[in-house]
């Protein structure tokens, strides 16, 4: 073959090359512009026309990749599906084909190639790979194979507490449908953490008790679970205080009142109780402050001077009841405290007046004879009468 004959055949290549490829070219703008538009049906008919010069080359998957899109663009899952696979196999390494193809997969139920091009997915993108993987995982769960599903999410994520609540849903279905219990027991918990108010993880938390031989757990979570179906009229915030006080979840509790409008009493004291179950003396006494100056009960001062003595304050205490008491001289505790304070502050002299004062008090009021208080006064009477003896 002589040189000329070379040049000449090269040439006649590289023209029909480009004549081939321009056209292929020019078909896939025009569909570009029709599908943006929204004429799917447009485009397919001029893709299909072009198929013909369809060239077998690295360049052909732009064409399968417009295909799919518009069969796609047209719920034409099925013909989108096998477009973006042709266009996959032209080019393996684009990450938009490979998520079309295993998207589409999914939604034409084509459960097992979903799954495998997700896998393939999570390869080519190392950013996305946990997402893609979820994606595979939730495949296999569709496709029946709750265990194949389990393995994938356990290789993402051995901590259940920093999965996505989504990522633990599809892990707790999964182990219901897989039967493993351990499993379920931990990612309803790890749920209820996230969303205590959801009844079905509460359910779920129970079939696991249940199936692991634990009666007790079993029924406290059923419990929890009526609990939250019986609350359903009340306001989210409400319900979850509820929820936290009946769990016993005082420091959680008391967390949710802070953010709460708090204008009537029983909210104080309902706050101030909760602080005292998880130990916070001083954020108690603030409150107690807090409730006197917004309702003007004298009871919320005679509990912070409560509190101060049963703490050991007895000055403090003794301070904030006497003043209580020039106020409204009729508060039995008050007198009672006062007369504990003076004991304990060796003081008996004065200890000796309050009690007197709060013992006439119960027997001139018929009212209050059944009150703890004034059934407390004998016994403070006698540790009374022993101490000054002692002394």
């Amino acid at each position: 073959m002589t040189k000329k004959v070379i040049i000449l055949f090269f040439s006649i290549f590289l023209v029909v090359v480009h004549s081939v490829c321009y056209g292929q070219n020019r078909c896939i703008l025009e569909a570009q512009r029709l599908l943006k538009k929204g004429k799917c049906t447009k485009a397919i008919k001029i893709l299909e026309n072009c198929s013909k010069t369809e060239p077998q080359s690295s360049a052909g998957y732009a064409f399968y990749l417009e295909l799919g899109n518009a069969y796609y663009l047209c719920n034409n899952k099925k013909k989108a599906f096998l477009n973006y696979r042709k266009g996959f196999k032209l080019n393996s390494r684009s990450l938009y084909l490979c998520e079309s193809t295993a998207r589409a997969a999914l939604d034409i139920k084509e459960y097992e190639e979903a799954a495998r091009f997700f896998n393939v997915c999570a390869k080519l993108n190392n950013k996305k790979k946990s997402d893609f993987l979820f994606m595979s995982a939730y495949a296999q769960y569709l496709n029946g194979k709750p265990k194949k599903a389990l393995a994938i999410l356990e290789n993402l994520n051995t901590d259940p507490d920093r999965m996505p609540i989504e990522w633990l849903k599809l892990r707790l279905n999964s182990a219901l449908k897989a039967k493993k219990w351990d499993i379920v027991e931990q990612t309803a918990l790890s749920l209820i953490d996230k969303n205590p108010l959801e009844p079905i993880f509460w359910k779920s938390l129970a079939i696991a008790e249940e199936n692991q031989n634990k009666p007790l757990h079993t029924i406290a979570a059923l419990d929890m679970m009526q609990f939250i179906n019986d609350q359903k009229g009340m306001a989210y915030r409400e319900i979850l205080l509820s929820y936290c006080i009946k769990a016993r979840l005082f420091r959680r509790a008391a967390e949710i009142m802070e953010g709460m409008a708090k204008d009537k009493k029983n909210d104080f004291k309902k706050l101030f109780y909760l602080y005292l179950s998880c130990g916070k003396t001083d954020a108690a006494l603030d409150l107690l402050n807090e409730a006197f100056e917004t309702t003007g009960d004298y009871s919320f001062l005679v509990e912070k001077g409560k509190l101060l003595i049963q703490n050991g304050n007895y000055g403090g205490g003794i301070k904030i009841l006497e003043n209580t008491l020039k106020q409204q001289r009729d508060i039995l505790s008050c007198k009672l405290w006062l007369a504990i304070a003076y004991i304990h502050k060796e003081d008996f002299g004065k200890a000796q007046v309050f009690l007197y004062e709060a013992s006439k008090a119960c027997k001139n009021t018929p009212e209050y004879s059944e009150l703890p208080e004034c059934k407390s006064i004998g016994m403070i009477s006698s540790a009374l009468n022993v101490t000054d003896t002692h002394k």
